[in-house]
């Protein structure tokens, strides 16, 4: 009687090329969070040093991280779909991804929250060094926008008796007088700057009205007097948002805002505010509507776990994927659908239509960001294409590795042309862009942003392929470690920009250390508190010490 042998269970080939760039991805979220506090864009904490450069360096690292993660995690689903099957599929995912997802809303949220909102009232507080006083501590410069903010009704009559100019911008912030009456909540200055000639439509840098701000912060009286002096309700500023518009904005970004104002604010008087503007603005039956949108989608329930609750729809959509391939047993797809330049001419279009999309109301170089409790279509949809492509390159069989190939000339394209020129759609610098008729400014700049991501996304699949293939104990220690660095970063992060915001050094070195501080640290709690334990299992796998 013969024996019968069981066969081994297929191994996976690791792609350690892969294992790196996505580990990679990952740390550049560490970077690109750093590097807020140090841009001129909203954020929890606003540095002393700010530069244009971390605003770029921002944009850049944005614009293709995200991709690039989500187009390697589809290339490993499938990978682990048809080595082990379905069932062995959902057990890996939910292991690594919906229990780390489940465990950080209990433990790295909350402490976020804790740490964002502390940050918030200590930056509002009246010994502040970033806060101000709307009666005494002032941080604009001396003159009309001072006395406007503070309501020094005395001095302002003496300002405007000799001559000054009501609707003159502020150098710094770009407010008017009218403007900073509003942020000060001074009614009674706006009263004076009115009856003496300010134009309520003049539009601060980033083309917002006083009604905007009005709104944003719920100065109910003040808005009723704007609008009694004609202020344009459906005036848009630079994001695409109205004064309506808004009202709507949630409270952690009203309270980033008005940190940035440096004002004083009461979450229950700026709700109560925008609901007296709403009224009479006859908008309660849409602002319901809002409300609910808002909760849903917008409310930041994951913050930078968001990725983590994407993966989960993902991994369920792509099982409905790999049961229709087994239904109609397709076990390869053609080369040149994926790894040739071909790619492009299906890749780009699709993916404009989810892009096309965003970045309405808040135009900005790259995919707009869903945290909410279900997450937008759109944002769905785009890094769904990634993903699904991810697990169709798979499936192509690339061996000689034709995807990314002549990475050393896509890869500084990408970087030296074709961002520059997304920088300069949103800046609007250039005369020949400037002469463009509007629909095909929007549909180039889709065109450059989608064509960026693609571009870097399979250039560096190329690049690592070609210098990192073979194993190396170093990238391997950093892929194990990068998970965790970036699920743990955020709140020590935010620490560390609270703690150096008042520094006098340069930007770029209180950056490096933001970075290199909370890398360090967090290296070290993997060594001796995760890496080993229970967590380390949950997260890679189980490692023995040496």
């Amino acid at each position: 009687m013969s024996e019968t042998l069981t066969p081994a269970p297929p191994t996976m080939q690791r792609r350690h090329d892969l294992d790196a760039l996505r580990a990679i991805a990952m740390l550049l979220g560490i970077v690109l969070h750093s590097a807020l506090s140090f841009a001129p864009i909203p954020w929890i904490v606003q540095d002393s040093q700010q530069s244009q450069f971390f605003y770029y360096l921002f944009s850049f690292i944005h614009s293709f991280r995200m991709p690039l993660f989500f187009l390697i995690s589809g290339f490993f689903t499938a990978m682990l779909w048809r080595k082990r099957g379905l069932l062995a599929l959902f057990k890996q995912r939910s292991k690594r991804i919906l229990l780390p997802l489940i465990l950080g809303m209990w433990t790295i949220i909350p402490l976020l929250w804790v740490v964002s909102i502390s940050i918030s009232l200590a930056q509002n507080q009246p010994d502040s060094k970033n806060t101000i006083s709307n009666k005494s501590q002032v941080a604009v410069e001396d003159g009309i926008w001072q006395v406007s903010r503070t309501g020094d009704l005395a001095e302002l009559k003496t300002q405007i008796k000799a001559g000054a100019n009501l609707n003159a911008r502020q150098p710094n912030s770009g407010t008017t007088p009218l403007g900073e009456a509003v942020i000060g909540n001074q009614p009674a200055a706006v009263t004076l700057l009115l009856k003496h000639g300010a134009d309520p439509n003049q539009r601060s840098l980033d083309n917002s009205t006083p009604l905007h701000w009005a709104c944003i912060l719920g100065r109910a009286e003040i808005a009723a007097q704007l609008i009694d002096a004609e202020a344009d309700v459906s005036a848009q500023n630079n994001y695409q948002s109205t004064p309506t518009d808004n009202l709507e904005i949630d409270w952690p970004t009203t309270r980033v805002i008005a940190s940035m104002m440096k004002t004083e604010f009461d979450q229950k008087e700026i709700e109560q505010g925008r609901r007296q503007i709403s009224k009479s603005l006859g908008n309660e039956g849409e602002n319901i509507a809002d409300a609910l949108f808002g909760l849903l989608f917008l409310f930041p329930v994951f913050h930078h776990l968001w990725f983590l609750w994407f993966l989960c729809w993902l991994v369920v959509g792509f099982a409905v994927y790999a049961a229709m391939l087994d239904s109609l047993n397709i076990k390869n797809v053609p080369q040149w659908f994926t790894a040739s330049p071909l790619r492009y001419l299906w890749l780009v279009p699709l993916t404009m239509l989810p892009q096309a999309f965003m970045g309405i109301e808040n135009p900005s170089f790259g995919p707009d960001t869903s945290v909410g409790l279900l997450p937008l279509p759109q944002v769905l949809f785009y890094y769904a294409i990634f993903f699904g492509f991810g697990a169709l390159y798979y499936d192509c069989k690339d061996v000689t590795g034709r995807l990314g190939k002549r990475w050393y000339i896509t890869l500084p394209f990408a970087v030296f042309i074709l961002f520059p020129v997304g920088m300069v759609f949103i800046e609007g610098e250039s005369k020949l862009l400037n002469n463009l008729q509007e629909e095909y400014h929007r549909f180039a700049f889709l065109t450059v942003q989608v064509l960026f991501a693609w571009t870097v996304a399979c250039g560096s699949m190329g690049m690592f392929r070609s210098l990192l293939h073979q194993e190396r104990k170093s990238l391997r220690y950093i892929s194990d470690s990068s998970y965790w660095l970036y699920l743990a970063h955020m709140p020590l992060v935010l620490i560390l920009q609270f703690i150096v915001r008042d520094w006098p050094l340069p930007a770029l070195l209180k950056f490096t250390i933001v970075c290199g501080v909370t890398t360090i640290s967090l290296l070290i709690s993997y060594q001796l508190c995760v890496r080993y334990t229970w967590l380390g299992n949950l997260l890679n796998g189980p490692r023995k010490r040496p």
